[in-house]
Parts: structure tokens; sequence; C-alpha cells
């Protein structure tokens, strides 16, 4: 299948729809999705490009990063005001649909979602702990590109053969001063990480994963809100 557009979504609306179809027609036995959240989940997920290889992963990961502030071109949106959790999960729409609701719910208090990517299960939890190592290093050195980033380092290894990489999000009332990340920040925790995992990943792979981090306005993705997802033309207060 052809990767489509990276799509984003108000988990709230997901949540809500969820919640009606649940008292309209009750939930017995299995948990079962609204039939039009599983269908328009499955196509985020089935369109989103699978990965063989960690740089292609980061790579695209920094570029959805980079273009989310697009999403919100009306309301002073920048970078300094995204909080960001990447996680991974099983590659179908209910385990997508119950993280994106437990993020809404729990203390991230994050409202929005979108599907970075797919790989397989067995490489997705060694990513994710290069990927926690490369986020500590960054902010470290205070060069995150956005407000936050948190990249979980845990959880059980889905019973699915493929995973997704996926992503969720908040808007801050205020937003954070940001300084630009340059090559010498990408070689710098290239060595490091690399040297952490025992040169099991290369400090090359690292540093083509991380490299769009220094080209904010060429590497960034086209994102669309999914269909009446899009939040109200309003100021950072309003959208959070």
């Amino acid at each position: 299948m052809i990767s489509m557009r990276p799509v984003a979504f108000n988990t709230n609306k997901l949540r809500a729809e969820q919640t009606e179809y649940d008292e309209s027609y009750g939930v017995q036995g299995e948990y079962k999705l609204k039939p039009a959240i599983e269908r328009t989940l499955t196509e985020a997920i089935e369109g989103a490009p699978h990965f063989d290889y960690f740089a292609a992963v980061g790579q695209r990961l920094i570029r959805i990063i980079h273009g989310t502030p697009s999403l919100y071109l009306h309301a002073h949106v920048t970078r300094g005001h995204l909080e960001f959790y990447v996680g991974r999960t099983g590659a179908r729409a209910r385990n997508l649909f119950r993280r994106f609701e437990s993020h809404a719910t729990d203390a991230k208090y994050h409202h929005n979602g979108i599907v970075i990517c797919r790989c397989d299960t067995a490489v997705a939890p060694r990513w994710e702990g290069i990927a926690n190592k490369v986020v500590r290093q960054l902010k470290e050195r205070h060069r995150l590109c956005v407000a936050n980033l948190a990249a979980h380092g845990g959880g059980g290894i889905p019973k699915t053969a493929e995973s997704v990489i996926y992503m969720t999000w908040k808007v801050l009332y205020q937003p954070v001063f940001l300084t630009q990340p340059v090559r010498a920040d990408v070689d710098s925790v290239a060595k490091e990480v690399s040297a952490q995992v025992d040169g099991t990943t290369s400090e090359d792979t690292i540093r083509r994963a991380i490299d769009p981090i220094t080209r904010l306005v060429v590497e960034a993705e086209d994102i669309e809100w999914a269909a009446g997802h899009a939040p109200p033309l309003a100021a950072p207060r309003a959208i959070r």
C-alpha cells in the first residue's frame, strides 16, 4: 500500500464517539470499537509506512514533529508550545485506540494522536530503548526541538507480528524557549548513544536518524487533521 499523508486525531473526539456507541449498543464480552473508529484508525495504520531500519523511523518522527505546528497555523502555536510522547503498540485499531484513550485520561493529558510508522514487533523494544537514550541526551544538552518529548522504555510486547510507533501530544499554555540543535549536537549525541549500546547501533545510523532535527523547515511532514477533528481557530489556551 502507498503511504498516505499523516493524519492527526483529536483523541477526545474519538473517546466521545466510542462512549456514545457503548451507551447506545452496550458492550458484552470482548471489547468492540465503534465500526467508524475502527475503520479510520485501521486506515491510518495501514497507510503509514513500514520501516525495517531505525534511521528511517527517527527521520519520519522528527519530520512529523516539525510539521505539527502547521496544524495550528491560525492559533499561534509554535514548537515551544508542544509536549510529545512517543510509544508503541500492536498494529491493530483497538490497541491504538486504547493507547490514545489512556494518554488522554492519565496525567499526560494528551488529547491529540498520530501514527508515525509500522515496524516488526521483534525490533520495536530495541528501537524504543535507543530512542529513549537519544531523547535523554538531547534533554541533557537542552537541545530538544519542542517543549518536551518522552519515549516510554517498557511495556508488554504485543501478540501481533507488526507494531505501530505512535505519538500523542498536548498544547501548552505558555511556550518554552528553545535552542536550535546544530550538527555538532547531532554528532555528539550519536557518539554517546552508540557507546551506550556497545556499538550494536552505529554512530552513523543514529546520526542519520536524528539529522533532520537541524533543519526545521525543509524536514517537515505535511500533516492533516482527520475529518472533523481540527480544533477551533483560537489561542493555545483554548485548544489545549
